[in-house]
This record gives structure tokens, C-alpha cells and sequence, in this order.
């Protein structure tokens, strides 16, 4: 038995270690990009060796659990086209008994991408983010989307959608008049930076104005809010979901309330869903390694085939579904009362029961 589990150990390891060295490095080159551009405007050879290996954990978390999956279709759709696990069978062997030690090594991997998720990868998205923007020079980096950033005093913001300097689905709760909480809702509307970067003002169309006047809510065309001066925090980088921790994400759940006083009860709701996402996202994408372990096993002894291309394709439409309904759930996380925090675990389960299905059928 330690022979067999010797060799299918080191044929799945081989092949998982070929596939995460190829997908590391396509996934990598979108910092080509980034990295021409520093080259031309600053020529910083640190800043682009910085850059390069801040990128590898976001990466890794990304193309571990595609390599286990297509490593198990690989090995054991060739094991199966040789006849090698019929043999095995024969010799009174179940395809559990088979599985065992990939499976124990898609724990392995399982808890190593949950360490890279839960520490690695925030911390050098963080630090790449900082080493960018310390190279940029373009104010407009400060109104972040998708979630209410709290930086600049008094004043908290919500944006939607942004396009340059033109925004959508605007929220701002302005509370720099004493005894006031102003809350104002904006359809569209356009940055305006002034002072060489050091303050902005915006335009905003299609408005509603709480309290607008005798305490009463008003709307208007066009409003403009004004005196937005970025202190020298505000001008740095402002951390998004992918920057935090697990713990530092626990944290921010839990003393939401301490975090946004500001938030109408609707707003602080969306705005604890943001962060839950983000902290079961990277559960998720963890248990994919263990999960990909028991699906890719059985699918691979019922592919059968030899040519890599099958397992490469196989595997891509997998996680493509997969990483769809991770995305899905993230467009909606504005919506708490659909629990997208619960939707990312949908093909956590499905790739659970199908496997189960496919390991009885073998059977």
C-alpha cells in the first residue's frame, strides 16, 4: 500500500506542480502591463520587483485549486485509459480506497490555500495596492466602488459605479453640520478635483436631500457637495474587502455598528454583507482544493482519456462555473435579504453531491 500511494502521490503532485507553475505564470502577466508603465514614467526597478512578487499569493489562490482539479483529471483519466486502476480493482481495491491519498493531499492543499487566503494574499494585495499608488497621481483613486469609505471626516460615501470622474448610484451621509446626520441619494453625477489633488467637490444629478430643510427630505436636480479636503491618510490608499484579513474581516462584522454609527439600518445591513462575502469568499476558495480533490478523482476514472487537452478543458469548465456563481453572489451583496454570503456556497455543495454521485456509480 505505501507503494501505491507513493506512486499516485507523486504522479499527482508532478502533474499538480507543472499545472500551478503554467497558471501562476499566465495569471501573472496582467502585471506586464503595470510593470511597462512604471518602467516608462518612473523606471523604479524595486517598484517592479515589488510588484511582481506581491502578485504571486493573489495568484496562488487562484491556481491551486484549478491545479488540483486538473491534475486529478490528468492522473486518473490516465490511470483509467491504462487499465492500471481496473488492476487495482482487481486486486480488491474500492475507489475509495484508491482516492485516499490524493484526498489527504487536497486537505493538505486545502489548508495551505486557506492560509494564503486568510494571510498571504491580503497583506501583498495591500502592499501592491500601496506600492501602486505611491507611483499614481490621480486623485480621483480615493472614491473607491462598492463600499462606504469613511476616510475623509464627516463625511461617508458610497458609490456604485465609476467611470473616470463620472459616478453612479451615489450615497453620502454628511453629518459635518453639528446636531445633523444628511443623507444624500444620487443617481449620477461627476468628480470635480481642484487645489492640485488636494480637494474635489461633486456634481450631482437626480437628488434626494434628508433632511432637506425643516427636517423635512427634498429633492432637487442638481446638488453639489463641497469642501472635501484629503488629509494626508485620504490620499493614500484606501483598503477594500480583498486587503483584510479573515480576523481583521471577523472584526469588521462584528463591530459594524462601532464602525458606521453614520449608516441608516438598510446601509449598515449592505455594508456588513460586503464584508461577509469577502470573509466567506475566502472559505470558499479554500475548500475548493478538497472539494476539486473528490469531484476531479471519480470524473477522471469516467473520462478515460489520455490527452491532457481533455483535462485541461474539462477542469476550465468547471471552475468557470464555479468562480460564475462566486461573481454572482458578489453582484448582489448590496441585497442581504438574498444571503449572497450563502449563495458563494452553492457550488461548494453541488461539487459535494456530484462527487458522492460519481464515487457510488464508480463503485
Amino acid at each position: 500500500m505505501k507503494v501505491l500511494n507513493r506512486y499516485l502521490l507523486g504522479s499527482f503532485f508532478q502533474s499538480f506542480a507543472i499545472c500551478l507553475t503554467v497558471i501562476t505564470f499566465v495569471t501573472s502577466l496582467g502585471m506586464l502591463f503595470k510593470v511597462v508603465e512604471v518602467l516608462a514614467k518612473f523606471g523604479s526597478g524595486g517598484a517592479i520587483a515589488s510588484l511582481f512578487l506581491l502578485r504571486i499569493p493573489e495568484a496562488l489562490s487562484f491556481g491551486i485549486p484549478l491545479s488540483v482539479l486538473t491534475a486529478c483529471l490528468l492522473v486518473f483519466g490516465r490511470l483509467s485509459a491504462d487499465g492500471e486502476t481496473t488492476a487495482m480493482r482487481a486486486c480488491g481495491l474500492s475507489v475509495f480506497r484508491i482516492a485516499r491519498a490524493p484526498l489527504l493531499a487536497g486537505l493538505a492543499l486545502m489548508l495551505g490555500c486557506f492560509y494564503i487566503n486568510a494571510e498571504l494574499a491580503p497583506r501583498a494585495h495591500f502592499q501592491r495596492k500601496v506600492v501602486t499608488r505611491s507611483l499614481e497621481r490621480d486623485p480621483l483613486r480615493f472614491f473607491i466602488t462598492g463600499q462606504f469609505v469613511s476616510v475623509i471626516p464627516d463625511l461617508d460615501f458610497y458609490i456604485g459605479k465609476k467611470d473616470g470622474s463620472n459616478i453612479t448610484d451615489v450615497i453620502i451621509y454628511d453629518h459635518r453640520e453639528p446636531g445633523v446626520r444628511r443623507m444624500i441619494r444620487a443617481e449620477s453625477g461627476q468628480i470635480a478635483v481642484i487645489n492640485d489633488g488636494r480637494s474635489a467637490f461633486l456634481n450631482l444629478k437626480g437628488v434626494r436631500i434628508d433632511p432637506f430643510w425643516n427636517d423635512q427630505p427634498g429633492y432637487a436636480e442638481t446638488y453639489t457637495v463641497s469642501g472635501i479636503e484629503f488629509n494626508e491618510g485620504a490620499r493614500g490608499y484606501t483598503r477594500r474587502s480583498d486587503d483584510y484579513t479573515v480576523s481583521d474581516l471577523i472584526g469588521r462584522v462584528r463591530r459594524i455598528d462601532e464602525l458606521y454609527p453614520h449608516l441608516e439600518g438598510a446601509d449598515r445591513a449592505a455594508q456588513r454583507m460586503y464584508f461577509m462575502v469577502a470573509l466567506q469568499k475566502r472559505f470558499v476558495f479554500s475548500v475548493f482544493c478538497l472539494g476539486f480533490v473528490f469531484l476531479g478523482v471519480p470524473l477522471g476514472l469516467k473520462a478515460q482519456r489520455k490527452e491532457s487537452s481533455a483535462g485541461i478543458g474539462i477542469s476550465l469548465c468547471i471552475i468557470t462555473l464555479c468562480y460564475a456563481a462566486v461573481i454572482a453572489a458578489e453582484t448582489v451583496q448590496r441585497r442581504p435579504e438574498l444571503r449572497p454570503d450563502l449563495i458563494m456556497w452553492l457550488p461548494v455543495a453541488v461539487i459535494f453531491v456530484l462527487g458522492g454521485l460519481l464515487f457510488a456509480k464508480a463503485e
